[in-house]
């Protein structure tokens, strides 16, 4: 046992002989009362638990002899307390948890707080901690409590949050806290009611569920999940007080019950597995140690922590989201839900940071569901160095060059272009190449959402391809398609130059989301030249406007298949809103919408060219989402492996994996990071579904249904669907761009 103190403004480290003489006077006067007690071996530095060796801040004591406890009923045998804080410091006692790995703990303790009754002047909070350790990272989960006071926004005296350390702070994991009535994060109560009495706290750790129990309630008022299992396992108990008096305790206790030794923290037994999509199917068992897969085989006689029965499932690599626009990471769970283990952001020229990436970054570990992958917006760049015409200067070139070559050196994959939004339609063609050439010394990828997918699409792909051919470096064709009656039935054409592009030695890849219908602003409905000034061209030019507009309405398929889903005329079609005001529809986009007036699906696609292009060896899948209003934000990978793998039976179930998974790991150099197959010495993120009912069920009406069939997904080892359902979880990681060499020879796509 080390008694431990942190003052509110500094922190003191003892080390001395006083130490060792006061551990062993301590040790034979108290265990009598106390029990067993452990040596602490807590490292110094740990968040908010700096256990130093202070005398003076604690002391045992007859609770008959403290004024303040007068009348009030021990929980507990005996009558001897420890008081462990005053006078403004953070005092604490720790016991250590020696055993194996994979252990389950229990830590408890009887806790006088003061209620809002007032009885005992009490002013500051306490709380149990767990630690646990993993490949040197330390992690902590702690129940804390402050029965008189209430936090900024809150009404209510009395909290109770249950929390994790996310490597600076103590913050919300794993819980639902708008179900406890509260939108801060971690509360499990609040404005809650406490007398002045003993409460008695516990924080049950098994595996990775961690669990709150307050008083004596036998169910817990709160459970977590963690990313992997907690090993090493500590408890303790610490007090923090601004005022003249903690709080006394007593009966602290941390039991430990260590299994059997497991040699997995998951194990999946029985799957169809598909390590590749080149390779056939084999019936293997996968073992998981924290992050990795460590073992493959018969793996009959091996016991885990987590055992995954994927009797008639397909095991897959996760599946790769090669194009989204879920720039702010979180928990993503509608891309979870899909079987997607890592999102590739920052497309169509945008991206939440250009000038400080891996500030940005950084800003998202331990906050994330699926990994994270970042691409640099052009339009950002732009925007960076003050560019909004056609042509930068000098100084305005070199200074974006600069951010983009130091956003790829703190780990951007590459960049992206929206050459139909502000201000990237007046970039150049030169602009670009320059820029690319930035990206292809970092050996990244150029992302482009394309002048034209509509009346010029065949000029936008040859603009994608000289860009990458010139600038050198990898094309991704984002969300490819034949947009209206201009370009329908061209998706062949189309495809004969990428071909063409890839024989002489470029590599020019595509995304597709699996619908007939596309999402973007109305916008898209006006022309550039008019948005750089509206109010001119209304005045000015408006022949020109109406002609010009009546034209991207039909290249958008006309304004019959123009849904439009926010703003004024919300979830009415473009031709409804001007048969019912009377007017043309480009009148109505001119007059009565203009500029930032909202947002729309349109349905401007065949199924035939979708087909055509989906069937080629470079496309894999990208939803272009998040999205609420359209389905593919919720369905994209499961409309893809149920409608068009298994029912059209368009492709075999390797050619669906390489699809989903590898080809996207192939092209953002995932392969070389050691994702994106499953082998050993991979990470493990892993998709488990069943193949025979993996569905979509979201449409245009319902676009936020979750589908059906995805039974496990696994992220860096931890386990966030399981059986179906989502649990959340932040195991996902932000991954940075390598420029070790490329991964080509484990196969030939």
């Amino acid at each position: 046992m080390v008694i431990c103190l942190k003052n509110t403004q500094n922190c003191f480290y003892y080390r001395s002989v006083i130490r060792d003489i006061f551990m062993i006077l301590f040790l034979f006067l108290f265990i009598p009362s106390f029990g067993e007690i452990y040596e602490d071996d807590f490292e110094d530095s740990s968040p908010g638990l700096v256990w130093t060796d202070a005398m003076g801040i604690h002391s045992i004591i007859d609770v008959t002899s403290e004024s303040r406890l007068s009348g009030i009923t021990h929980p507990c045998s005996g009558t001897k307390v420890i008081k462990v804080a005053e006078d403004g410091n953070t005092a604490g006692i720790h016991l250590t948890l020696a055993g194996g790995e994979g252990q389950d703990m229990t830590v408890e303790a009887w806790v006088f707080c003061e209620g809002n009754d007032g009885s005992v002047s009490h002013s500051g909070y306490q709380a149990i901690v767990a630690r646990a350790s993993y490949q040197g990272i330390e992690n902590f989960i702690r129940l804390a409590w402050d029965p008189d006071h209430s936090e900024s926004g809150d009404s209510g005296d009395g909290w109770v949050k249950l929390q994790a350390y996310n490597g600076a702070t103590w913050d919300y994991f794993g819980i639902d806290y708008s179900q406890f009535g509260s939108q801060t994060q971690g509360y499990i109560l609040n404005g809650t009611t406490w007398s002045s009495s003993w409460h008695k706290f516990k924080l049950v750790v098994g595996g990775n569920q961690v669990s709150a129990f307050i008083d004596d309630m036998e169910t817990p008022q709160a459970t977590g999940t963690m990313s992997i299992t907690l090993r090493d396992g500590q408890g303790g108990f610490y007090v923090y007080t601004s005022g003249d008096y903690a709080g006394y305790f007593d009966n602290f206790s941390a039991n430990v019950t260590i299994p059997p030794p497991t040699d997995f923290d998951v194990l999946i037994r029985n799957g169809e597995v598909y390590t590749d999509g080149n390779s056939s199917s084999q019936l293997t068992d996968i073992g998981i140690n924290r992050e990795m897969i460590s073992e493959m085989g018969d793996l009959s006689g091996k016991s885990a922590d987590v055992t995954i029965d994927a009797s008639n499932l397909m095991v897959t690599p996760g599946f790769i989201d090669a194009h989204t626009h879920a720039d702010s990471g979180g928990a993503l769970s509608s891309y979870i839900n899909q079987g997607v283990t890592t999102v590739v952001t920052g497309d169509c020229g945008s991206s939440p940071s250009v000038t400080n990436v891996g500030a940005y970054y950084n800003s998202l570990e331990g906050e994330l569901g699926p990994n994270y992958i970042g691409l640099v917006g052009h339009n950002n760049l732009r925007s960076a160095v003050g560019l909004s015409g056609s042509t930068p200067t000098p100084t305005q070139m070199t200074a974006m060059k600069n951010y983009l070559d130091q956003a790829l050196r703190d780990g951007a994959f590459g960049l992206s272009t929206g050459l139909i939004y502000a201000s990237g339609y007046n970039s150049t063609t030169e602009e670009i190449i320059e820029l690319a050439g930035v990206v292809a010394s970092h050996k990244g990828v150029y992302a482009s959402h394309m002048r034209s997918e509509g009346e010029f699409l065949l000029e936008a792909v040859d603009e994608a391809i000289q860009i990458g051919h010139e600038g050198g470096c990898n094309v991704q064709i984002s969300h490819i398609k034949c947009a209206g009656p201009f370009a329908w039935g061209e998706a062949s054409q189309v495809l004969a130059k990428v071909d063409a592009a890839n024989a002489v030695g470029d590599q020019v890849r595509m995304d597709q989301y699996p619908y007939t219908a596309s999402q973007t602003t109305l916008d898209v409905l006006l022309p550039s030249w008019a948005l750089d000034n509206w109010s001119d061209a209304v005045t000015n030019h408006r022949v020109e406007l109406e002609e010009d507009v009546r034209e991207l309405i039909y290249d958008r398929g006309g304004a019959e298949n123009v849904y439009i889903i926010s703003g004024t005329y919300n979830h009415q079609y473009l031709s409804e809103v001007a048969t019912s005001l009377g007017k043309d529809p480009e009148d109505v986009m001119i007059n009565n919408i203009g500029p930032g007036g909202g947002s729309a699906i349109y349905f401007q696609m065949q199924e035939d060219d979708v087909q055509t292009f989906m069937a080629h060896s470079q496309l894999m899948l990208g939803s272009d989402s998040p999205t609420s209003d359209h389905p593919r934000g919720s369905s994209t990978f499961p409309r893809f492996w149920g409608h068009y793998v298994r029912d059209l039976g368009i492709f075999s179930k390797i050619e669906g994996v390489r699809k989903t998974s590898t080809l996207a790991a192939q092209q953002f150099r995932l392969l070389e990071q050691k994702r994106g197959i499953l082998q050993v010495g991979y990470y493990a993120d892993i998709t488990i579904f069943g193949y025979n009912s993996i569905i979509d069920r979201a449409d245009y009406d319902n676009p936020t249904l979750s589908p059906l069939g995805i039974k496990y997904v696994i992220v860096n080892g931890g386990v966030v669907v399981n059986n179906g359902v989502y649990q959340p979880a932040y195991s996902g990681k932000v991954l940075r761009l390598s420029n070790q060499t490329l991964v080509e020879n484990w196969y030939v796509y």
